[in-house]
């Protein structure tokens, strides 16, 4: 709910900077409102951006407005061992929440919070002894932030799939 009031409230500021544009008859400052309109009555129905239809050049017009609820999203799933879980325990309703996250085009990671708590607490040699710790990658071969970031993702749904030889995404 965060974001998309923190959208809201973007959308809201450049609509007021783009109405006197607007209404003397700027063609770009007209088209960039409809769009934001688009984007305002979502985010007032308390829809996230990501959700709004657009056209291919309405989109060309999305991107720079930057909005935090028209990115991309990886939720996690925390998935106790040891215990019956959701997807066990009411497979329907896991069934429900993963079509959600699919509907919002977002992908997701199963995880075990409470096992990355106990890892963090291990001595670096037990670290290094763990078949399942996920290894620090370099980021000097990254570019960007957004890069780095990418890597860390990649690295660690590779490592976590190949140790569990499960599926841990939807394929977003």
């Amino acid at each position: 709910m965060e974001l998309i009031l923190a959208d809201l409230a973007s959308v809201e500021k450049r609509i007021e900077r783009l109405s006197r544009d607007a209404k003397r008859g700027d063609k770009q400052a007209v088209e960039e409102t409809e769009v934001l309109q688009k984007f305002l009555t979502a985010l007032q129905e308390e829809k996230m951006a990501n959700t709004v239809e657009l056209s291919k050049e309405e989109k060309e017009y999305a991107k720079h407005f930057n909005l935090l609820t028209r990115k991309k999203f990886i939720y996690g799933l925390n998935r106790r061992s040891g215990v019956s879980n959701m997807d066990e325990s009411h497979p329907e309703d896991f069934k429900k929440v993963l079509e959600y996250i699919a509907s919002l085009g977002a992908g997701y990671v199963v995880i075990d919070a409470k096992t990355e708590e106990d890892l963090k607490d291990l001595e670096k040699a037990e670290k290094e002894e763990n078949p399942f710790m996920i290894k620090p990658i370099s980021f000097v071969e990254a570019k960007t932030k957004k890069e780095a970031v990418v890597q860390a993702i990649n690295q660690f749904l590779i490592s976590y799939n190949n140790e569990n030889k499960k599926p841990i995404c939807n394929g977003h």
